[in-house]
């Protein structure tokens, strides 16, 4: 078990609980069937999210290339105070885990925690749950809460887990078009210097052009028929 408390399967649920809770799922189903900006859907999904959950702040994280958590959207609630703290502590174990973390109290619980940073940020409760699809680790979507130990229920955690899953299926999606623009692009460019059969072979990744060239030693005969122009022209085509 993690030292965290409690952890949740990467899996959706229909029961929500509060009207509220499946309200707000049914608003971003239909943002996600909507929305092509990431920027602009993140910072909305982190909008209803701090409205439904009560949250003092959220963040949402995206893995640009596969790599470090970069934050791509945040918000603080109207009136919060201090500025975005994130464990990355949480945020480390979450990747690890491919789980939802949830900590009821930050304090009750700092001995488990493996640094008391998250403690002295005045976070007293907070959910980190992963974006993921297949074996892809997409990001992740935190939230906290400065003023309240246990702030968020099981509810919460389904919740932010089924926009976790809806988040992860929207990037990947997105992905496969950004991917299928950029070797539209790429094709257009290649077909116009080498045949169809070499410019596929370096789409599907079988031959590799290097830029700029290389340097090769090559043998080339030129060879010539005489007569051949004037034998040629009185030939059919």
């Amino acid at each position: 078990s993690s030292g965290f408390g409690r952890t949740g399967e990467i899996q959706a649920s229909s029961e929500f609980g509060p009207k509220s809770h499946g309200a707000i799922l049914y608003e971003l189903t239909e943002l996600f069937s909507k929305e092509v900006d990431l920027q602009s859907l993140a910072q909305t999904l982190l909008e209803k999210i701090i409205d439904v959950m009560f949250a003092d702040q959220a963040a949402l994280f995206t893995r640009p290339g596969g790599n470090d958590l970069v934050a791509l959207a945040h918000i603080s609630r109207p009136g919060a105070k201090g500025k975005l703290s994130v464990s990355r502590t949480m945020l480390n174990e979450v990747l690890q885990r491919r789980e939802a973390i949830v900590v009821s109290d930050t304090q009750a619980q700092e001995a488990n925690l493996g640094s008391g940073t998250i403690v002295r940020m005045g976070i007293r409760s907070a959910i980190c749950v992963p974006i993921a699809i297949r074996e892809k680790m997409l990001g992740a979507v935190y939230v906290h809460s400065n003023s309240r130990i246990d702030a968020f229920n099981d509810e919460d955690l389904r919740l932010l887990i089924s926009i976790a899953n809806q988040a992860a299926m929207w990037l990947d999606h997105m992905s496969l078009i950004r991917d299928r623009e950029q070797e539209v692009v790429l094709r257009s460019k290649l077909v116009r210097y080498l045949s169809k059969e070499v410019v596929d072979e370096i789409i599907n990744g079988n031959l590799a052009v290097d830029q700029g060239g290389k340097t090769a030693e090559i043998t080339v005969m030129f060879s010539d028929l005489r007569g051949f122009t004037s034998m040629s022209e009185g030939l059919t085509p």
